[in-house]
């Protein structure tokens, strides 16, 4: 299988790849149709995302269209400006879909927002191990002290 990886700072035109690995900043333009997607870094894809197999995100990634994988796997920070269809979604890290994420068996340990959730199993873990965290995006109950008279 040809590996294409990206390093450092870099644009990238959509078409297609087999397993695509990105490390760095990156700009794509263009729908990506891959086999497998591997991505550490800082990176903006003006394109849908078409994988055979995985997307493994552990960087920032913004996704200006849809998602469609087997398995989608997010250990980083996403937003995604469209669909994510999968069989498998797996969130460790934070994801803001503007759109549906419709899988099999969605799981999420992290941060979770999306428009719609739809999936045959749908896990999501909440603990309030991390108050600031779930604070800082709107998560979590607001207590409001009213000042002194």
């Amino acid at each position: 299988m040809a590996v294409t990886k990206i390093k450092g700072v870099s644009s990238l035109g959509g078409g297609k790849y087999e397993e695509l690995v990105i490390d760095g900043v990156v700009n794509t333009n263009g729908d990506l149709e891959v086999d497998s997607l591997d991505v550490d870094g800082v990176v903006t894809i003006n394109g849908k995302v078409d994988s055979k197999s995985f997307v493994k995100i552990d960087g920032v990634v913004t996704l200006n269209d849809k998602l469609r994988a087997k398995t989608v796997d997010v250990d980083g920070v996403v937003t995604i400006h469209g669909n994510v269809e999968a069989d498998k979604v797996k969130i460790d890290g934070v994801v803001n879909a503007k759109g549906q994420v419709s899988a099999d068996l969605v799981e999420s340990h992290g941060v979770f927002s999306a428009e719609e959730v739809v999936g045959d199993k749908v896990i999501i873990h909440c603990e309030k191990r991390n108050k600031h965290i779930h604070n800082l995006f709107g998560f979590g109950r607001k207590e409001r002290k009213d000042l002194p008279k």
